[in-house]
């Protein structure tokens, strides 16, 4: 039993450990990718309709998107259509423009990524608490 709480106890660390190293790399790279990139909000104020092939659902609306950078404004056919639209208009919607070229955009993701890497956080904190806990029931049976 002794030695069974002391193998949990050292697993458990080295997965926190892992899990916080894993938690700091994701945050890392989400960091770097983000380098050089300006967010800004952008409103959908039409919806084109691009006629498709012959079907009843190959008619795809595109949003136009109105926005404001370098003080200059942008207004841009986003090239993703669907039917129906995943937008409405009045919609407000935040991207992530190239420094260089603000024309050149991605629509930003729902912060899911910086979830991830705080949920890899938390994992690692629990999971060392954990073991630390067992590690000091075991030393204190002995």
């Amino acid at each position: 039993m002794d030695k069974g709480l002391l193998t949990a106890s050292i697993l458990l660390i080295i997965a926190g450990i892992g899990l916080l190293a894993a938690g700091a790399i994701f945050q890392t790279v989400l960091v770097k990718r983000q380098e050089g990139k300006i967010r800004v909000r952008a409103k959908v104020v039409d919806l084109v309709l691009h006629p498709g092939g012959s079907g009843q659902f190959e008619n795809y609306y595109y949003p136009v998107l109105e926005y404001y950078a370098r003080g200059k404004l942008y207004k841009l056919e986003h090239p993703d259509g669907g039917y129906p639209s995943r937008y409405r208009i009045g919609q407000e919607i935040a991207l992530d423009l190239d420094g260089e070229d603000p024309s050149v955009y991605e629509i930003a993701g729902d912060d899911r990524e910086k979830r991830t890497a705080s949920l890899l956080y938390a994992a690692g904190v629990v999971c060392l608490a954990a073991g630390c806990v067992i590690f000091v029931r075991f030393a204190q049976r002995g």
